[in-house]
């Protein structure tokens, strides 16, 4: 089975193994995000600039990172989670004011921490781990390649023009004007090599079955999933209400919770239970409602409220609810009443049911199906992707004559490629060579152990799933799919099947638990140095 990853067009490592993304995260993608920095930026003067970079910050015997670095890192975070958080609308209540200096922006309210110190810490930790990789990368003789550096070299460069074009400058992109584009490489260079490493140390464990089964006993709740109901019938009281009127709400609330149990442990179906719980509480409603209102706005609810039970049958009404009550692959969550008894070594049965009190709540579940692993096979694939947002607009064809020219085109060298007698996953991902980079953009990928139950959120192609893990599909498989409203255009090989889906999670968690070991001992062979009254100087 292929295990060489092919590279994308712009040359960088495409993986999508969980296995990585759970080490990679010590360190910043080794991708620039653009954006121009919406805070104070401290004007720069020569005796700062000199300052900046002649102030060691973090270093080890033989690389090191000065001020400029470590304001960078500092300032990339901030681009980001600024940029999150103001999608989302939470920039202000988490302390984000672009009118104040960073160090004067408190974390999430807090009166002593600012989002500075939250990501100056962050920083530091970051570029200790970084050197004290690379320090073991050089022991080894692991450097960047050629090509790896002018691939970061022309991110540098596009970065480079994109400030322009903003009528900025880099430095003024993170945070000081004292920053240079060549400040940027060097960081990004040096985690390059880092992660270059990393992953080398990762993909160098070896593990037998017997490994894999060991560490999943020893963590046998992390890899189980169960689908139940879950229904919560909440105490319900006025603000000012009284504290016997609120243990009078309490009361009726558990009784309601209790009946509902009773329904179901007498052999009534769960959804059933809890629709005539609701249909009871709606036509309350509706009674109070009656008597505090005039005559005419009665009738005119009643006219709106007839009108919106034509809109929705019963049965359709039932299945919204079903998608609400059930939960399919739950987890376990310690020191949860429920989950302590769902997973527990002693399981309940199928259909049994419980009741779990909390603060002015009381929570009905039944068991749907017993915690179990899944032991479905993962799939090993090859894929070409194409996006319409990509495609290059020509003097004579708009973006969306380029992409359908080229998808017909693509179209056609997967229709060849099926009739060769010898075909290979490195062969299937050439045909996008075949296409003049000056029109699109393309990617290529190799991706193995991809699980069912996360590929669609990993590649967004409707239908993947029916198609890739269908009892039919085996290795040599092709298939093109064509999303127009997602400008999605995409071609898959089937390499054939990976592993288990229990054993892709364990042998995920059990690299990085390894790589985390490996590391604790390499930091004792290489000693980082911090300058705590230079990174007091970051601003």
């Amino acid at each position: 089975m292929a295990k060489e990853k092919i590279k994308k067009a712009n040359g960088a490592d495409s993986s999508k193994s969980d296995i990585w993304y759970k080490v990679i995260a010590i360190f910043i993608a080794v991708v620039l995000v653009f954006g121009a920095l919406l805070a104070i930026i401290k004007p720069t003067g020569i005796a700062d600039y000199v300052s900046m970079h002649t102030t060691t910050a973090i270093e080890t015997e033989n690389y090191k990172f000065n001020n400029a670095h470590l304001t960078y890192l500092v300032y990339y975070y901030y681009n980001q989670e600024y940029s999150t958080y103001s999608q989302y609308g939470y920039a202000q209540s988490a302390g984000f004011d672009t009118s104040k200096p960073l160090s004067q922006q408190m974390y999430w309210g807090s009166a002593t921490q600012s989002w500075l110190d939250y990501f100056l810490e962050q920083a530091i930790a970051n570029l200790s781990k970084c050197l004290v990789i690379c320090e073991e990368a050089k022991a080894n003789n692991v450097s960047l390649t050629e090509d790896e550096i002018k691939d970061i070299e022309a991110q540098v460069a596009e970065m480079k023009e994109y400030a322009k074009s903003q009528g900025v400058s880099v430095g003024q992109m993170y945070g000081s004007k004292g920053i240079k584009a060549s400040d940027v490489q060097y960081v990004v260079e040096l985690q390059a090599l880092a992660s270059k490493y990393a992953k080398q140390i990762t993909d160098a464990f070896e593990y037998t079955d017997e490994d894999y089964e060991k560490y999943y006993g020893e963590n046998k709740n992390t890899y189980l999933f169960a689908d139940y109901y879950s229904y919560t019938v909440s105490a319900t009281y006025d603000s000012k209400a009284t504290d016997d009127e609120k243990k009078a709400a309490n009361e009726e609330a558990k009784k309601a919770a209790e009946e509902i149990k009773a329904a179901i442990d007498g052999g009534k179906d769960f959804v059933e239970a809890v629709y005539e719980y609701e249909k009871k509480l709606e036509e309350e409603k509706k009674e109070e409602a009656s008597k505090e209102t005039t005559a005419d706005t009665t009738a005119s609810s009643s006219s709106s409220s007839t009108t919106e039970e034509k809109e929705k049958t019963e049965e359709e009404k039932k299945e919204e609810l079903k998608d609400k009550v059930l939960t399919e692959n739950g987890t376990y969550t310690k020191d949860d009443e429920f989950s302590e008894w769902l997973y527990a070594e002693k399981a309940p049965a199928v259909n049994e049911t419980k009741l779990v009190e909390s603060t002015d709540a009381y929570k009905v579940y039944q068991v749907v199906s017993l915690p179990e692993r899944h032991e479905y096979n993962t799939v090993n694939f090859y894929a070409i992707t194409l996006s319409a947002d990509n495609y290059k607009a020509t003097s004579t064809q708009t973006s969306e004559e380029v992409m359908k020219e080229t998808a017909a085109a693509v179209q056609a060298k997967v229709d060849e490629f099926k009739n060769k007698s010898d075909k290979t996953g490195e062969a299937f991902v050439a045909i996008a060579k075949d296409f003049a980079e000056d029109k699109y953009v393309y990617g290529s990928d190799f991706m193995e152990n991809i699980d069912k139950n996360t590929v669609d959120s990993q590649l967004g192609i409707e239908g993947f799933d029916d198609w890739a893990f269908a009892e039919g599909t085996k290795a040599g498989d092709i298939k093109v799919f064509e999303d127009e409203d997602k400008g999605i255009y995409a071609a898959f090989y089937i390499d054939g099947v990976g592993m288990p889906s229990w054993k892709v999670a364990v042998d995920a968690d059990k690299r990085a638990a390894d790589y985390d070991a490996y590391y604790e001992e390499l930091a004792k062979k290489h000693t980082v140095t911090v300058n705590d009254k230079a990174t007091a100087k970051i601003d």
